[in-house]
């Protein structure tokens, strides 16, 4: 009876999750670098700007949206042609580079080395994690001139962006200078991660400052050997100190390159055999499986097992993931 009970509390939340169709809440009086104000808040609204592929203009959050996928964090479109080498900037730019096709300057993209370039939200609001729908790439002696080409209206108003729990096999997306432009670099489909076992990865901080929690999405995997210089920040900016803290665990995937994962923990301890997004998929649906504690805060997701079967997911009350029928997998497209 408890079980139903919370999965009761679960539905609701869940439907009052569909009928605000998946966007933060607003708040006008909290300017961030995101999305668009309210129609009455005496501010010029955003301008439609061109999306890629497969993308369409939300007018009410500023920014593309990857259509027809929900729940699972947009990653699903951006695994579509990442390429991953840094062989040829025609193939690994081409969805997100500012260029004169995207409504910007071809010069906006020349650059030496990988710190003369950068990226940018696509739009006036964007959520981590960067993807080729909501991001663009630019060369920083250009990235005033962007952020005024992306976002007319200047500084808006922004919603908080909901915490999703990181898909570990979605591109890892970075600025790279390529042939001399400034191209899209996928950690994560690179040589940089390739690996053939889990001894071959290695846990490494993606931030200009070092990782300050165990979070998977402070983290990239690479091999040992891996020349990082991608990730260095210039001009480096003053960082606190990090306390003592773990690191989540750096494993070789299914695709053959590196990917991070949490430690996953129930009831506060570590556990190998509760479920999670993650973790132990196949079993979400059995009677006697135990979710992982989870973020209260955390989306509700739809992701795909091993098998390919769907499982929804919410965060229930109790601060464990709980394995729901349909939920947000109802709202995905096939």
């Amino acid at each position: 009876m408890l079980r139903l009970a919370r999965l009761g509390t679960l539905a609701l939340r869940l439907l009052a999750l569909a009928a605000l169709g998946g966007c933060p809440e607003r708040s006008p009086t909290a300017p961030d670098a995101g999305t668009s104000p309210p129609a009455d808040a005496g501010r010029p609204s955003c301008a439609p700007l061109p999306c890629p592929s497969g993308a369409t203009w939300d007018a009410a959050r500023c920014s593309c949206k990857t259509a027809g996928v929900a729940g699972s964090g947009g990653v699903a479109s951006d695994r579509a042609g990442a390429g991953g080498s840094r062989a040829s900037a025609g193939t690994v730019a081409a969805a997100g580079t500012l260029s004169a096709g995207a409504g910007g300057a071809g010069s906006a993209s020349e650059c030496e080395r990988d710190s003369d370039c950068t990226l940018l939200t696509r739009g006036c609001c964007g959520c981590p994690p960067a993807t080729r729908i909501n991001t663009v790439v630019v060369a920083k002696s250009q990235l005033e001139a962007a952020r005024k080409q992306q976002c007319p209206a200047g500084q808006v108003a922004c919603g908080p962006c909901a915490r999703e729990e990181i898909d570990p096999l979605a591109p890892i997306l970075k600025a790279a200078c390529i042939d001399k432009r400034c191209a899209f670099l996928d950690l994560r489909a690179a040589a940089l991660s390739e690996c053939k076992a889990d001894a071959d990865c290695k846990a490494v901080g993606q931030g200009c400052c070092p990782p300050y929690s165990d979070d998977p999405s402070e983290y990239v995997a690479l091999r040992p050997d891996a020349d990082a210089g991608v990730l260095a920040c210039f001009p480096i900016p003053p960082c606190v100190p990090p306390q003592a803290h773990g690191e989540p665990i750096a494993y070789c995937a299914s695709d053959a390159h590196c990917a991070v994962r949490r430690r996953e923990m129930a009831s506060g301890k570590a556990s190998s055999t509760c479920y999670s997004p993650t973790q132990n998929l196949e079993r979400a649906y059995e009677p006697a499986a135990v979710g992982c504690d989870c973020p209260q805060e955390s989306a509700p997701l739809c992701r795909s097992d091993a098998t390919g079967r769907k499982v929804a997911l919410l965060c229930g009350d109790d601060a464990r993931w709980v394995a729901v029928e349909d939920g947000p997998c109802a709202q995905v497209k096939p």
